[in-house]
Protein backbone atom coordinates (compact mmCIF):
# COMPACT_ATOMS: atom_id res chain seq x y z
CA UNK A 1 0.00 0.00 0.00
CA UNK A 2 2.97 2.52 0.91
CA UNK A 3 5.13 1.31 -1.92
CA UNK A 4 4.56 4.29 -4.46
CA UNK A 5 5.14 6.25 -1.08
CA UNK A 6 9.05 4.14 -0.54
CA UNK A 7 9.89 4.13 -4.06
CA UNK A 8 12.34 7.15 -3.73
CA UNK A 9 13.27 5.66 -0.49
CA UNK A 10 14.16 2.04 -3.03
CA UNK A 11 15.83 4.07 -5.41
CA UNK A 12 18.42 5.90 -2.75
CA UNK A 13 19.53 2.93 -1.39
CA UNK A 14 20.14 1.13 -4.42
CA UNK A 15 22.26 4.33 -5.23
CA UNK A 16 24.24 3.90 -1.84
CA UNK A 17 24.33 -0.18 -2.18
CA UNK A 18 26.23 -0.06 -6.05
CA UNK A 19 29.17 2.16 -3.82
CA UNK A 20 29.66 -0.61 -1.65
CA UNK A 21 32.15 -2.91 -2.84
CA UNK A 22 31.26 -6.13 -1.05
CA UNK A 23 27.49 -5.63 -2.39
CA UNK A 24 28.01 -5.33 -5.98
CA UNK A 25 27.22 -8.66 -6.75
CA UNK A 26 23.70 -8.95 -5.11
CA UNK A 27 20.55 -7.68 -6.71
CA UNK A 28 20.60 -4.28 -5.79
CA UNK A 29 16.91 -3.38 -6.01
CA UNK A 30 15.72 -7.01 -4.36
CA UNK A 31 18.07 -5.71 -1.40
CA UNK A 32 16.83 -2.35 -1.37
CA UNK A 33 12.99 -3.50 -1.27
CA UNK A 34 14.21 -5.83 1.75
CA UNK A 35 16.07 -3.15 3.37
CA UNK A 36 12.83 -0.77 3.00
CA UNK A 37 10.79 -3.13 4.49
CA UNK A 38 12.95 -3.98 7.38
CA UNK A 39 12.68 -0.15 8.40
CA UNK A 40 9.00 0.03 7.78
CA UNK A 41 8.15 -3.28 9.54
CA UNK A 42 10.45 -2.01 12.82
CA UNK A 43 8.39 1.09 12.60
CA UNK A 44 4.84 -0.92 12.43
CA UNK A 45 5.98 -3.39 15.56
CA UNK A 46 7.05 -0.38 17.40
CA UNK A 47 3.75 1.37 16.90
CA UNK A 48 2.13 -2.03 17.34
CA UNK A 49 3.43 -1.96 20.56
CA UNK A 50 2.14 1.52 21.61
CA UNK A 51 5.66 3.22 21.35
CA UNK A 52 5.24 5.94 19.04
CA UNK A 53 8.54 8.02 19.02
CA UNK A 54 9.59 6.24 15.22
CA UNK A 55 5.98 7.54 14.27
CA UNK A 56 6.37 10.76 15.81
CA UNK A 57 10.25 10.93 13.94
CA UNK A 58 8.63 10.02 10.33
CA UNK A 59 6.13 12.33 10.18
CA UNK A 60 8.21 15.43 11.88
CA UNK A 61 8.90 16.82 8.98
CA UNK A 62 12.31 17.48 10.40
CA UNK A 63 15.63 15.32 8.69
CA UNK A 64 16.61 12.83 10.84
CA UNK A 65 20.14 12.16 11.51
CA UNK A 66 21.75 9.29 11.67
CA UNK A 67 22.20 9.43 15.75
CA UNK A 68 19.19 9.88 16.82
CA UNK A 69 17.65 8.06 19.39
CA UNK A 70 15.28 6.20 17.12
CA UNK A 71 17.37 5.44 15.27
CA UNK A 72 19.04 3.13 17.45
CA UNK A 73 15.66 2.17 19.54
CA UNK A 74 14.44 0.83 15.25
CA UNK A 75 18.25 -0.35 14.37
CA UNK A 76 17.64 -4.17 16.82
CA UNK A 77 14.16 -5.03 14.73
CA UNK A 78 15.52 -3.97 11.21
CA UNK A 79 18.89 -5.70 11.98
CA UNK A 80 16.86 -8.84 12.85
CA UNK A 81 14.72 -8.51 9.42
CA UNK A 82 17.65 -8.07 7.00
CA UNK A 83 19.87 -10.46 8.50
CA UNK A 84 18.08 -13.46 7.94
CA UNK A 85 16.34 -12.04 4.44
CA UNK A 86 19.75 -11.13 3.17
CA UNK A 87 21.95 -14.17 4.49
CA UNK A 88 24.41 -12.10 6.26
CA UNK A 89 25.48 -11.82 9.79
CA UNK A 90 24.07 -9.29 12.25
CA UNK A 91 26.97 -7.22 12.33
CA UNK A 92 26.33 -6.68 8.43
CA UNK A 93 22.72 -6.48 9.07
CA UNK A 94 23.36 -3.02 11.79
CA UNK A 95 25.47 -1.58 9.13
CA UNK A 96 22.53 -1.38 6.19
CA UNK A 97 20.45 -0.96 9.03
CA UNK A 98 22.47 2.04 10.28
CA UNK A 99 22.00 2.91 6.36
CA UNK A 100 18.74 2.66 5.74
CA UNK A 101 16.50 3.91 8.70
CA UNK A 102 17.59 7.49 8.36
CA UNK A 103 17.20 7.46 5.06
CA UNK A 104 13.97 5.71 5.01
CA UNK A 105 13.06 8.23 7.64
CA UNK A 106 14.17 11.28 5.17
CA UNK A 107 12.55 10.16 2.27
CA UNK A 108 9.20 10.33 4.28
CA UNK A 109 9.80 13.16 6.42
CA UNK A 110 10.81 15.33 2.87
CA UNK A 111 6.80 14.42 2.01
CA UNK A 112 5.58 15.87 5.24
CA UNK A 113 7.43 19.35 4.84
CA UNK A 114 5.69 19.52 1.36
CA UNK A 115 2.67 18.42 2.83
CA UNK A 116 2.70 21.17 5.59
CA UNK A 117 3.89 23.82 2.71
CA UNK A 118 0.70 23.12 0.76
CA UNK A 119 -1.16 23.23 3.87
CA UNK A 120 -2.23 19.63 4.96
CA UNK A 121 -3.47 19.52 8.17
CA UNK A 122 -0.71 17.07 9.46
CA UNK A 123 -1.41 17.72 12.74
CA UNK A 124 -5.27 16.72 12.48
CA UNK A 125 -4.45 13.65 10.60
CA UNK A 126 -0.90 12.56 13.20
CA UNK A 127 -4.16 13.27 15.70
CA UNK A 128 -6.23 10.32 13.22
CA UNK A 129 -2.77 8.23 13.56
CA UNK A 130 -2.71 8.28 17.27
CA UNK A 131 -6.36 7.50 17.39
CA UNK A 132 -6.13 4.70 15.28
CA UNK A 133 -2.87 3.21 16.94
CA UNK A 134 -4.75 3.32 20.56
CA UNK A 135 -8.24 1.77 19.33
CA UNK A 136 -5.89 -1.20 17.32
CA UNK A 137 -4.18 -1.48 21.31
CA UNK A 138 -7.40 -1.35 23.33
CA UNK A 139 -9.47 -3.88 20.64
CA UNK A 140 -6.86 -6.22 19.15
CA UNK A 141 -7.61 -5.46 15.57
CA UNK A 142 -4.82 -5.29 14.03
CA UNK A 143 -5.69 -5.66 10.20
CA UNK A 144 -7.91 -3.39 10.24
CA UNK A 145 -6.36 -1.05 12.04
CA UNK A 146 -3.38 -1.18 10.11
CA UNK A 147 -5.35 -1.36 6.99
CA UNK A 148 -6.67 2.81 8.18
CA UNK A 149 -3.10 3.57 9.30
CA UNK A 150 -1.88 2.83 5.92
CA UNK A 151 -4.44 4.80 4.49
CA UNK A 152 -3.66 7.86 6.72
CA UNK A 153 -0.10 7.59 6.11
CA UNK A 154 -0.91 7.66 2.18
CA UNK A 155 -3.35 10.56 2.34
CA UNK A 156 -0.59 12.74 4.30
CA UNK A 157 2.04 11.71 1.94
CA UNK A 158 0.55 12.06 -0.79
CA UNK A 159 3.46 14.41 -3.24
Amino acid sequence: MLDPLLLPAREKLEKELAQEPRLQKRNLHQTARIMVEGVTGALTKQLLAGDASGMHELLSGQETPAGNPVVSTLLPGVASYLAPHLGISIDEARNLGRLSIPLVLNTLNGKIARARQRGTDVSGLISQLIEATETMSAQGSRHGQQHRIATLLENLLKV
